[in-house]
């Protein structure tokens, strides 16, 4: 089953929404992210797709 960023994208613009309505968001903020281990994980790929963003 292949992953669907189209509605990964619109889940997180509507979560970024509803904080938005309910706090006072900054215009531009630092966001962490954490990586977790699924058996299948392309882990090359993924280190070079952010090497690649920056």
């Amino acid at each position: 089953m292949e992953h669907d960023f189209e509605e990964q994208r619109r889940t997180t613009e509507a979560v970024l929404e509803d904080l938005a309505d309910r706090h006072d968001l900054p215009a531009r903020a630092t966001l962490d992210l954490q990586f977790l281990p699924v058996a299948g994980a392309d882990w090359a790929g993924v280190v070079a797709a952010l090497a690649d963003a920056g």
